[in-house]
Formats: structure tokens, C-alpha cells, sequence
């Protein structure tokens, strides 16, 4: 970079990082996947669980931009990233013990539910401000994709042998007092790591009206099609696990669907920012939901519940290409005064309001149908969805209207010319 030295983030740093979105990943590998089929093993029925589902949502989708937009203001973030993870771990594990009081249960998933996706938010908008390169932050967040996989799988491993699903609680509430301390302690060793300070209210809510200012249709719609998204994912995470157990299938087997789809989807976190600096934001989106609508039809055919494993080959189309993709767009185009929020409310648009929603509405309808016919029109939609936008990009594009979403903000300052992700991109066609 002209006019000083280079801003780089180090090799400790970089391996540092690497460990956390491991670590952070593994997290919700041992527990996210299996929630459902905890509060299943409780005796809750589907309409309890979609009930959960809709606590998630309202509770994330209101507290999580707030939550993001205190550590913004304050400046607090690593600080408030330790508080998060010891809120996170002393709430889960209190579920053990009233998990047959429902009102109880309740309410710790209200307090939980959004710290545990501020978790993931706090830790993304860090490593984003860590890496100069904005193209950089994929490659590290993969690993947060690897931990899913590789906890997911010893998971299941785990809670055959133990007999019993609550083991997964007990080590994931160790597991994020952990990472809270681990966290403290690495903070010194990462030079480009966004420090805390001394913040201001005023001038954040300044920086906020500015910011707004750029918004338009095309980021609106980036946002619908981002919950969408989110609402397939939550159908899949909820009742996929169902599914394969009315099937028949062992424990062991769903923690491994899980694994092979975090490991098959690094592919797509390691390209993402190649493929969006060539073919745009909005293109990226189609092709997740494209490969999104494939998965739940694969689900909706199942017989054989081994054949779910050729699923999970669409694992990265439906949460690593949009997540992926829309934090490297908020690197681009978002003041790093306001990262911690924005990563709040585009996380709480996909694993709040989408992820949410999804496992609610499908709660509704597995309890009217069946789980197999559930996934079955989830992938009708998905596909209807996604035809919608491809036709209506390529009239846009053949009557030259088309905006790509890169085009349509206006541009950020380049943290390096040499970096392809913040060249001036030209105008994409679908």
C-alpha cells in the first residue's frame, strides 16, 4: 500500500484466528444440529419445537442488532465477545436442569438464543477487521465450517455411546466458558485485531444516518433473498435429523452428514470471493439457492437414509455461499465503525428471521403432513424462488437495466489495489 508500510495481519495471527472460527464452529456443530432432537428426546412434540424455533426468532431478531449496535457504540467487542460466550455457556447449561419445566425453558431461550448468534456475529466483524484483504476472511472462516463438521460428527459418536442427547449440552457449555477465556488470552497476540476503546453513542448514530443513506432496492433485495436462505437452512436443521431418525438411522450417521457437508462446503467458503469478484453478489445468491432447492428435494425423496450423505455435497450452497458471500460484500461496502451491527442484522436476517421462521413454518406443516412432504414443497419454493430471480435478472439485463449489488453501493476505499476483491468491479450480468 502506497504511502507507509503495509498493513498485514501475521502468521500467529492468521493461525489464531483460524482456531477461534474452529473452535467457534465446533461449538455449534455439538449443539445447534442436536437441539431439536434433545427437546424430541424431552417428549416435546413438533409443535413445541417450532414453538422454540419462533422464540429464536423473535428474541434474536430483536436483540441481536442491539446487542451489536452497544458494541459499536462503546467500542467493546472483545470484551463484550468474553461476556457473550460465558452468558452462552451458563444459560445452555442451565437447560439441563428444567429441561421439564417448560416456562423455564422458555425463558433461557430467550436469553441464550441471541448471544448465542452474537457469538458467531462478534467474532465474524473481528476476523473481518483483522484481514486487510477482505477476500482473506473466507479462507479463515472455512474452519468455522471444519470445527460444524468435525464436532458435529464426534457428537454424534458421543451421544450413542452416552445413550443420551443431554451430553451435548454439558459440552458445549464447557466448551464456550472455554472459548471466552481462550479469547482473553489471544487478544495481545493479534496486532491488526480490532482493539476496544473508548466509544462515543453520538457519533456512532452519526456514522449509522450515513450509511443508510446508500441503501437501496438492490441491497433489499440481497437481504429477502439472504432470509430466504436462512429459512431453508432452518428447515434443514431442525427436521433433518428428524427425518433420518423416523428412517431408522443411527446417531453416528447424522453427526457424519453433518461432518461431510461442513468439509465439501470449504470448497465454496475458499472460492467465494474469487466468484463474487467475477460473476457479483446477486449471481452468487442464485446459485445458493439453486444448489439449496436440490438438497431439500434430495431430503424429500429419501428411502435409504445413508443417501442423505449425497445431500450434504449442497451443504455449502446453503449456508457457506450466502454467509460467506454477504460478510465479504459488508467488508466492501460497510464502515468498520459499523461492522459489529451490520454483521448483527445480516446475521439475524438469515439464522434469525429466516432460520427461524423456516423451522417454525415447518414445525406447523410436518405437524399437519409429514417431514418428508415438508421438505418437499420447501424445495418447490426454493426453486420457484430462485427461477423468479433468474428470469427477471435477465430481462433486466437484455433491456439494460440491470444493477449488480456491488455496482449499486456506492464505493469503498480500497484497503489494497493489488487486492482483486476491491478493484472497481465493472457491471455483472446474470
Amino acid at each position: 500500500m502506497t504511502g507507509g508500510a503495509e498493513v498485514t495481519i501475521n502468521d500467529t495471527g492468521r493461525n489464531l484466528l483460524r482456531v477461534a472460527c474452529f473452535w467457534k464452529g465446533g461449538l455449534f456443530g455439538a449443539y445447534v444440529p442436536f437441539f431439536s432432537l434433545w427437546l424430541f428426546s424431552k417428549g416435546y412434540d413438533m409443535g413445541v419445537i417450532g414453538m422454540f424455533a419462533v422464540l429464536d426468532l423473535c428474541a434474536t431478531a430483536i436483540l441481536l442488532p442491539l446487542i451489536g449496535g452497544v458494541l459499536d457504540a462503546y467500542q467493546v467487542h472483545n470484551k463484550g465477545l468474553v461476556a457473550i460466550l460465558v452468558t452462552v455457556g451458563v444459560t445452555k447449561y442451565s437447560m439441563l436442569h428444567f429441561y421439564n419445566k417448560l416456562w423455564v425453558l422458555v425463558i433461557l431461550t430467550v436469553i441464550s438464543a441471541p448471544f448465542v448468534k452474537a457469538s458467531n456475529a462478534v467474532l465474524d466483524s473481528l476476523c473481518l477487521y483483522a484481514f486487510p484483504h477482505k477476500g482473506e476472511f473466507p479462507k479463515v472462516r472455512m474452519w468455522g465450517s471444519v470445527g460444524f463438521g468435525c464436532f458435529a460428527l464426534l457428537a454424534g459418536f458421543v451421544v450413542d455411546a452416552a445413550g443420551s442427547v443431554d451430553i451435548v449440552i454439558v459440552v458445549f457449555a464447557v466448551s464456550a466458558i472455554c472459548a471466552a477465556i481462550f479469547w482473553a488470552v489471544i487478544i495481545p497476540y493479534i496486532p491488526t485485531l480490532r482493539q476496544d476503546a473508548s466509544g462515543s453513542a453520538g457519533e456512532y448514530f452519526q456514522n449509522l444516518r450515513v450509511f443508510a443513506g446508500v441503501l437501496n432496492w438492490t441491497v433489499l433485495r440481497v437481504i429477502i433473498v439472504l432470509a430466504l436462505c436462512g429459512a431453508a437452512l432452518g428447515v434443514i436443521g431442525a427436521y433433518e435429523f428428524i427425518l433420518l431418525k423416523e428412517l431408522g438411522a443411527p446417531t453416528m450417521l447424522m453427526g457424519l452428514c453433518r461432518f461431510s457437508g461442513c468439509i465439501l462446503e470449504m470448497v465454496c467458503f475458499w472460492y467465494c470471493a474469487p466468484l463474487m469478484d467475477r460473476i457479483g453478489l446477486l449471481n452468487v445468491q442464485l446459485l445458493a439457492l439453486t444448489g439449496t432447492a436440490i438438497r431439500l428435494f434430495i431430503y424429500a425423496t429419501l428411502t435409504n437414509p445413508w443417501h442423505a450423505l449425497g445431500a450434504e455435497v449442497f451443504h455449502g450452497c446453503t449456508f457457506a455461499l450466502p454467509y460467506a458471500s454477504i460478510a465479504v460484500f459488508a467488508g466492501q461496502h460497510v464502515p468498520e465503525e459499523l461492522k459489529g451491527s451490520v454483521q448483527s442484522v445480516l446475521l439475524s436476517t438469515m439464522v434469525g428471521l429466516g432460520t427461524g421462521g423456516g423451522a417454525f413454518l415447518g414445525g406447523l406443516f410436518a405437524d399437519a403432513f409429514t417431514v418428508q412432504l415438508l421438505f418437499y414443497w420447501a424445495a418447490v419454493a426454493t426453486a420457484a424462488v430462485a427461477g423468479f430471480c433468474y428470469l427477471v435478472d435477465i430481462l433486466r439485463w437484455a433491456t439494460g437495466h440491470y444493477v449488480s449489488a456491488e455496482d449499486s453501493m456506492l464505493p469503498a476505499a480500497p484497503a489494497d489495489p493489488s487486492d482483486s476483491v476491491f478493484k472497481p468491479i465493472v457491471q455483472k450480468g446474470p
